[in-house]
C-alpha cells in the first residue's frame, strides 16, 4: 500500500478557483490509486484548513483510507473554530473529517503535553505557541506534526500545494531530508 501525504497552505481555501483545485487533486489521487497493483493507497493529512482538508475530504468522499495527525488536542478548536480563514466556526467539518479517519494521532500521545512559549523565548528560532522537546530541541507542534507525517510516509510520496507558508516550507524541507518524492500543484498532468 502506497502512502500519499498532503501538505499545503491554508490559503487554498480562499482561492477563487478552490473547487477546480479540489477536483484536480481528487482526479490526481484517483489516478495514483489506479497505478497501484492492488489499487490501495493510504492518504495522510495534517488537518489544516485548505489543502490538508481537501486530502481528507477526498479520502472520506471516495472511500479511500486516510489517517490524520493533529499537533495538539486543541488544534481544531484554535484553527478551525476560533481562527478559520473563512471567519466562521468550522468545527462541524473538522469533527466530521476526524471522525471519518481510519486513524487519528495526537502528538500529545507521542511527546506528552506541549509547553506554550512566546516567540524567541528559548532562542531566536522559537515559534510562539505549543512546542515539544524532541531530540534536544524545542519544536513547534505544527512542525513536529510535519515530521511525524513524513516519518509515516516512508516509501510513499507527497502532494504539495504552495510553498509560501512557513508550515509548508518546513514540511517540504523535511520531505527533502527524508528523500521522499513529492509533487507541487498544479501537477504536470492535468487530469480534470
Amino acid at each position: 500500500m502506497k502512502t500519499i501525504m498532503g501538505t499545503g497552505s491554508r490559503s487554498m481555501l480562499t482561492e477563487p478557483n478552490v473547487r477546480e483545485i479540489y477536483e484536480n487533486l481528487k482526479a490526481h489521487i484517483l489516478h495514483l490509486k489506479e497505478l497501484e497493483p492492488d489499487h490501495h493507497i493510504l492518504l495522510i493529512s495534517g488537518m489544516a484548513e485548505g489543502w490538508d482538508e481537501a486530502i481528507a475530504k477526498v479520502g472520506m468522499r471516495e472511500g479511500i483510507e486516510y489517517h490524520v495527525y493533529l499537533p495538539t488536542r486543541d488544534y481544531g478548536n484554535y484553527y478551525w473554530g476560533q481562527h478559520s480563514l473563512l471567519g466562521i466556526n468550522r468545527m462541524e467539518m473538522f469533527n466530521t473529517l476526524v471522525d471519518g479517519a481510519a486513524r487519528v494521532t495526537y502528538l500529545e500521545d507521542i511527546y506528552g503535553e506541549p509547553r506554550f512559549m512566546r516567540k524567541g523565548e528559548i532562542d531566536k528560532h522559537t515559534i510562539a505557541g505549543p512546542n515539544y522537546f524532541i531530540n534536544g530541541i524545542w519544536l513547534h507542534a505544527n512542525m513536529a506534526r510535519n515530521q511525524v507525517m513524513v516519518d509515516n510516509s516512508r516509501g510513499g510520496r507527497a502532494l504539495v500545494y504552495g510553498k509560501e507558508s512557513s508550515g509548508t516550507r518546513d514540511a517540504v524541507s523535511r520531505l527533502r531530508q527524508a528523500k521522499l518524492d513529492y509533487e507541487v500543484y498544479p501537477f504536470k498532468t492535468r487530469l480534470f
